[in-house]
């Protein structure tokens, strides 16, 4: 994490920008259809909700533990070393911000299967309609625009939105959990409700 970004933000908690670690030829496996999105989003209890007074951009949910898997070994090097071994929620939901479209500023959520990190992959490049982090302490800001491949990883108790872009944007967003548990033989597997959890909250990187 840049200075700038702690500097600004405040930060004790994870936060990190990885770039170039996913090749753009997966990143096109990633790529829905248009017609997959709706108005229509998902939460991690698969329950779905519209809130326009929240949220405008579109939405697509799959769950995948091939693709989520893949996902981790690529970004698997550059993760905080925090923890003996990390493991990634199946559960990937698409969006598609339109011009105009943005998302309110929110935490993401903070329970047992959401776990503590959210992935943020971009599958886009804008030049704009950057995924805004705030201090809520000082209300200063700290912007990521959109580049395909990027990824960004940080704590759920992170304020963020979406700004509107110009050009549709496209992003992929899921959730790592990290274990300290010597019982887990293999790092890769994905979130499972019975995997003991041991995530140290507020930890600097």
């Amino acid at each position: 994490m840049s200075e700038t970004a702690k500097e600004i933000l405040g930060l004790d908690y994870t936060f990190k920008i990885i770039d170039d670690v996913i090749p753009e030829t997966f990143i096109a496996t990633l790529q829905r259809d248009e017609h997959e999105f709706t108005d229509i989003h998902t939460n991690v209890d698969k329950h779905q909700y519209t809130d326009s007074s929240f949220r405008t951009d579109k939405a697509t949910t799959i769950t995948d533990i091939k693709i989520a898997t893949n996902i981790l070994n690529y970004i698997k090097p550059n993760l905080p070393k925090l923890y003996k071994s990390y493991t990634i929620n199946p559960l990937l939901r698409f969006t598609k911000s339109e011009p105009g479209n943005t998302v309110a500023p929110h935490i993401d959520s903070t329970n047992q299967k959401e776990g503590y990190l959210s992935i943020i992959v971009y599958l886009s490049n804008n030049t704009d309609g950057a995924t805004r982090f705030i201090n809520i302490n000082t209300m200063q800001k700290y912007d990521v625009l959109p580049k395909v491949g990027r990824v960004v990883i940080f704590d759920h108790r992170l304020t963020h939105s979406g700004l509107a872009p110009s050009e549709n944007k496209y992003i992929m967003r899921t959730n790592l959990n990290g274990s300290n548990d010597v019982k887990i033989n293999d790092p890769d597997l994905v979130w499972s409700p019975f995997n003991k959890r041991y995530m140290r909250r507020g930890i600097m990187n």
